[in-house]
């Protein structure tokens, strides 16, 4: 993710991070929900908000 893609992870923290791996999702439908889920549930565990 280059050039004006990447302006969008800007400042580097959880969201920004959060936001890049569902962009990597884009087009793959057949993947969304399980990795949604997965995706939710380390960051609600890593960031102690479950």
């Amino acid at each position: 993710m280059e050039g004006a893609l990447a302006t969008e992870f800007v400042p580097r923290n959880a969201w920004s991070l959060f936001h890049g791996f569902t962009e990597m999702l884009k087009g793959k439908s057949h993947l969304l929900a399980d990795r949604t889920r997965t995706l939710h549930r380390v960051f609600d565990e890593v960031l102690g908000i479950a």
